[in-house]
């Protein structure tokens, strides 16, 4: 039997003056700037990207948003938006090498566009100077704080979906299934830690260890880091990850939750407390911690064993031995992109090069390459 699934990935990027080389903040972006680049792109040029299920759910499916967090003004029914970068929402399709081609694709294309406006895509899991978006006036509720401070986070959302329900067994109890993306998602994370600049210089704790994963400090810890789409069923989005610099990263990625939807040999188990401490020390410690390091070593041996299994079986996976590589790559060496300088010039004229070393700090609190 072959279980048939459908993936797609959201994708968000900080914005950056190509000229000056300079990452934008929301007083340096425009939204209809951003609209009007938009409003050139055809509806065929993303359409015939070689996806047979672009339209699944959402006839309203375009791929490039402007992100941003909107809030109400002080005694007023006003909704300001202040926008940090762009987002590139791809179609569903049937499996992960069409799903990440098509978001390739889309990242070259707009890509192609911003260049002629002297705009670049930057990827970076935090924005390298920016802390909080939005200063309150007198009086603002305090409650809107962890908005302020997800608007510097920027990351992936991988979705996966199935018409089998049969084969997504360890979700039918959520509460399960969260307590399990729980325990495993922070050595996740600190395999993927890619936001190690905070306000223009490498991130400290206070007592002077590196911070390989800003962004996780920064989200509100209870925010989920899986969750059910509201439009499908059987759709499940995974929030955790970091951004990536290669695609093969992100294989990595939706393998891993894949791993965690399909594997009978994951009994690991985090309640929110434990979720919250687990995190902290992901971002500070990384895959150096030998406890995250162990949750690792079990995804990939759990991985491992569901290839041997299906291949006993002859079903087919969505995942071979190949996409278990980096993981354990990551592992032998304990590293993550954040420790990494070298993949920070990966493909240059893509990724601009975040690492504090080529910057200096400027009285307006731009950032700029050296």
């Amino acid at each position: 039997m072959n279980w048939a699934f459908d993936f797609s990935i959201e994708t968000e990027y900080i914005l950056v003056n190509k000229e000056l080389k300079q990452p934008l903040w929301y007083q340096d972006i425009s939204i209809s700037e951003l609209e009007i680049i938009f409003n050139t792109i055809k509806t065929s040029d993303f359409l015939n990207l070689n996806s047979n299920r672009t339209n699944l759910y959402d006839e309203t499916y375009f791929p490039y948003q402007v992100e941003g967090y909107c809030f109400k003004k002080k005694y007023t029914e006003s909704v300001c938006i202040h926008p940090k970068g762009i987002k590139i929402k791809g179609p569903v399709c049937t499996n992960i090498n069409q799903c990440l081609n098509i978001q390739d694709q889309l990242f070259e294309q707009i890509s192609f566009k911003m260049n002629g406006k002297e705009r670049a895509l930057a990827i970076l899991s935090h924005h390298p100077w920016a802390y909080y978006y939005f200063r309150n006036e007198e009086g603002e509720k305090k409650e809107c704080e962890s908005d302020f401070k997800s608007m510097t986070t920027y990351g992936p959302i991988l979705k996966i979906a199935t018409a089998h329900p049969e084969v997504l067994l360890h979700t039918k109890n959520k509460k399960d299934f969260v307590e399990r993306v729980n325990y495993y998602a922070p050595a996740l994370i600190a395999f993927s830690a890619f936001s190690p600049l905070y306000q223009g210089q490498v991130a400290l704790t206070s007592n002077g260890r590196t911070i390989g994963s800003v962004s996780t400090l920064q989200r509100s810890p209870l925010t989920p880091l899986v969750e059910w789409s509201p439009k499908r069923e059987t759709e499940i989005e995974f929030k955790f990850f970091e951004m990536a610099l290669s695609w093969e990263e992100y294989r990595s990625f939706f393998t891993a939750s894949l791993i965690l939807l399909m594997s009978n040999d994951l009994h690991g188990s985090s309640n929110e407390q434990q979720k919250r401490e687990s995190l902290e020390i992901a971002a500070i410690d990384g895959l150096k911690n030998d406890d995250l390091r162990i949750r690792l070593k079990e995804l990939i041996e759990a991985g491992d064993q569901l290839i041997l299994d299906h291949q006993k079986k002859g079903t087919h996976l969505p995942f071979n031995a190949n996409d278990l590589d980096l993981l354990k790559t990551r592992y032998q060496e304990a590293t993550s992109p954040a420790c990494l300088t070298k993949a920070l010039h990966h493909k240059p004229e893509k990724f601009l090069s975040f690492i504090s070393q080529h910057y200096k700090r400027e009285q307006d609190w731009r950032i700029k390459l050296i």
